[in-house]
């Protein structure tokens, strides 16, 4: 695979968050899984695990959980024939080295393999999927749904579907570059950082609830 076709792949990714409820074979959700097997991770202890959901019911439930959590802000339901949702292992922590900040180390494990799973889905013609952060009071709630341990770490829930219709390409900006020293002349001040957002956010109600 050549630079383009690579970067094909990366720029045609979205932040899907409405589905059709036309299922997603086992063959296809093997394959997404898959490419996570495959990210790095710290020592390599792969310390991600996946709960695939796709009993309607139970779909409803979490979708409700994660919904509720996040009200007044942006509460949503995907109406995904499946969701994934990201387990982390922090047992696994004891691999890494000491000194380091230990579970900062299986977070960017699972992060690197979410990525991957994104990407995935995005060859597949799934679009991409959307990262959806789970709230500790949701996190609890789900184990105690599903019967997961409430030792591990629910990282993400990937809603696993296609598309309902096409999203637009989203706004990206160059990255700041420094060499050598961080050039003091391009720090951004507090209100340059607050327009950035404002004109980027993909919510836009999340911010006028903070009142930028």
């Amino acid at each position: 695979m050549d630079y383009e076709a690579f970067m094909k792949i990366i720029r045609g990714r979205r932040s899907i968050r409405f589905y059709r409820p036309d299922p997603v074979d086992d063959e296809t959700i093997s394959q997404i899984i898959e490419a996570g097997k495959w990210a790095p991770s710290g020592n390599n202890t792969q310390p991600f695990e996946i709960v695939l959901v796709n009993h309607k019911n139970l779909v409803e439930q979490v979708d409700k959980i994660i919904s509720e959590a996040y009200k007044p802000i942006m509460a949503q339901k995907f109406g995904a024939p499946t969701v994934m949702l990201v387990l982390g292992d922090p047992r696994f922590c004891d691999a890494y080295p000491q000194g380091f900040l230990r579970e900062e180390i299986l977070h960017s494990s699972l992060s690197a393999a979410i990525e991957n799973m994104m990407l995935a889905s995005t060859v597949l013609g799934l679009g991409g999927s959307v990262w959806k952060s789970i709230p500790f009071s949701a996190a609890v709630k789900i184990k105690d749904l599903l019967e997961i341990p409430q030792l591990y770490v629910v990282k993400a829930m990937l809603p696993i579907g296609y598309p309902k219709k096409d999203v637009k390409v989203p706004p990206k900006r160059d990255p700041i570059i420094h060499k050598n020293r961080y050039d003091k002349d391009k720090f951004k001040n507090d209100e340059e950082v607050t327009k950035i957002i404002k004109k980027f956010s993909a919510v836009k109600q999340l911010f006028k609830l903070r009142n930028f």
